[in-house]
């Protein structure tokens, strides 16, 4: 059995999907570093994004955006509530389901976590001045796109429908 790593290193959309997990994890730890004297990690960061500077959403809009769990959210907010850098309003809209905002903590908080991405990245744009950002970028987001499209939940659907993966069909 070849390698994961290995199994469509002939694709190139494959080698771009694989390379973006890896940066995923890569970027997640180093939010961490950078933001680790705040005790904010990567995932609440990434939380309190969503709602600078002054969003009020619910625990699954948040979810919806982020394409995770609410279950994995409500832990998020919760961990940003006990340090005060969140708050809940009633939603009038569901009684169930509070609007979460940051709080002036958690506002002044995420402008200096800004802060200090921006110096570094000002910093790391030297590096890679050779590169089409540009044009990466803008690749990855019709990817993205592409992924949270209709179009693709119609093919996995049929795909799924033609060979259903069991123990049987795994080599």
């Amino acid at each position: 059995m070849k390698p994961a790593s290995s199994l469509h290193s002939e694709s190139p959309l494959y080698r771009v999907i694989l390379e973006t997990r890896k940066l995923f994890h890569v970027l997640a730890q180093a939010s961490s570093e950078l933001s680790a004297d705040t005790g904010i990690t990567a995932s609440m960061r990434a939380v309190m994004e969503e709602l600078f500077p002054e969003a009020q959403l619910t625990v699954p809009e948040i979810a919806r955006r982020k394409n995770v769990t609410r279950q994995h959210i409500q832990q998020i907010v919760n961990q940003l509530q006990d340090s005060g850098l969140v708050a809940l309003a009633d939603n009038p809209s569901h009684k169930r389901s509070p609007l979460i905002h940051l709080t002036s903590k958690g506002v002044t908080s995420f402008k200096q976590i800004a802060a200090r991405e921006q110096a570094l990245l000002t910093a790391l744009e030297e590096e890679f001045t050779d590169l089409p950002l540009d044009e990466t970028a803008k690749t990855l987001n019709e990817i993205r796109t592409y992924f949270s499209s209709p179009a693709w939940q119609e093919k996995v659907k049929v795909l799924k429908s033609l060979r259903p993966i069991t123990e049987a069909t795994i080599p």
